[in-house]
């Protein structure tokens, strides 16, 4: 069980390469001092693989990070978050300049890794683990290779990389789905110029996704011009101690999205405290709802992604039953029910990544 999860976590650069950011001005943000930098919230726990892009290990010559994921355990939700942190952003260097982080570790060191996501991300790493290619070959290995589904083009680049023969079965010769051995998954991973404009061409750097949700939809005719009526909301889920995940609204209506676990089988308590307080015209609840995130900087101020992603899912038969999206344009999250959850990943992850 161990090693299938290490593999998990490893061959998520895999799954979703890094993607590199457009040339752009960057907009300062200071660091924080060592001393300003926040505590973790009760039960939350950070740890930091890193993926170099090195074969051998060497300690004293780590090279550059290709793949960087910030893995958070919350014991409070009973949940795993996964972050990956792209290699191409820009990040002020210990000696003052603007730099791209993927530089860090072999020109700095892994000390001055950990302080940048500490002082440029407000986040404490516990522990963290190094790998380099060699280290996920053998991983890879070790499991009996890896399911990979290639495009023509990538299948052309590996061939004319010559990978062995026998390094994918059956025998790769054109697109489709191979059992990759773990020198061929590596090699695949370090694809940089297949499709686009490489790194920079990639629409999303990444999927994420959870289950068990409740949404508690609110109508009420005229909310937006009521003032208070969310501080009200906020204040019924403080009496009773739950989080909220998301609060998608719109003129007259909101969604509350809370995790069954936080509700902890209250849900007909709080109800009967948003009809008393809020007095709205209506409530739906939905229960047994899943949430995905789909975010990427490629996503931003470009035409036709939102109906890429809801094409793919309806071509898959599933039904989208909330729709949220950040100002910034660089993430889209849909919920859909439960039992629709894995095929709405593989339908956005085929969309987006298989192309």
């Amino acid at each position: 069980m161990h090693k299938r999860l290490i593999a998990l976590l490893l061959c998520l650069p895999l799954l979703f390469p890094a993607c590199a950011l457009a040339a752009v001005t960057p907009r300062e943000i200071a660091p924080l001092s060592p001393d300003e930098v926040p505590e973790p919230s009760e039960g939350m726990h950070h740890y930091l693989l890193l993926c170099t892009d090195t074969w051998d290990g060497d300690p004293n010559n780590l090279g550059n990070t290709d793949g960087v994921v910030l893995v958070t355990l919350d014991t409070v939700q009973r949940r795993i978050i996964f972050c990956t942190l792209t290699r191409e952003m820009l990040i002020r260097r210990p000696d003052g300049a603007i730099g791209r982080f993927t530089y860090i570790t072999k020109n700095y060191g892994i000390d001055a890794l950990l302080n940048i996501v500490a002082t440029q991300f407000g986040i404490k790493v516990d522990q963290y683990a190094i790998f380099c290619m060699n280290n996920i070959q053998d991983i890879i290995d070790a499991l009996g290779g890896v399911t990979l589904t290639v495009t023509d083009a990538e299948a052309d680049y590996l061939n004319r990389y010559r990978i062995a023969r026998d390094a994918t079965t059956p025998s790769m010769a054109k697109a489709g789905t191979y059992l990759f051995s773990g020198h061929a998954a590596v090699i695949y991973m370090r694809i940089r110029k297949v499709g686009g404009d490489g790194d920079a061409g990639r629409i999303i750097t990444g999927i994420a996704g959870s289950k068990d949700f409740t949404v508690v939809a609110l109508y009420k005719n005229m909310m937006s011009s009521e003032r208070g009526f969310v501080r009200r909301i906020l204040g019924i889920l403080d009496d009773y101690d739950i989080n909220f995940e998301h609060l998608p609204s719109g003129i007259d209506t909101v969604s509350v999205v809370m995790s069954n676990q936080s509700i902890n089988g209250r849900l007909d308590e709080v109800l009967d405290e948003f009809r008393t307080r809020l007095r709205p015209d209506s409530i739906d609840v939905f229960e047994n709802m899943a949430l995905i995130a789909t975010v990427g900087h490629g996503m931003s101020f470009r035409p036709g992604v939102s109906a890429r992603l809801f094409t793919a899912l309806a071509d898959a038969g599933v039904n989208i039953r909330m729709i949220d999206q950040g100002s910034s344009e660089m993430n889209i999250i849909v919920g859909v029910e439960n039992k629709d959850f894995e095929t709405a990943i593989r339908a956005i992850y085929q969309s987006f990544v298989e192309v």
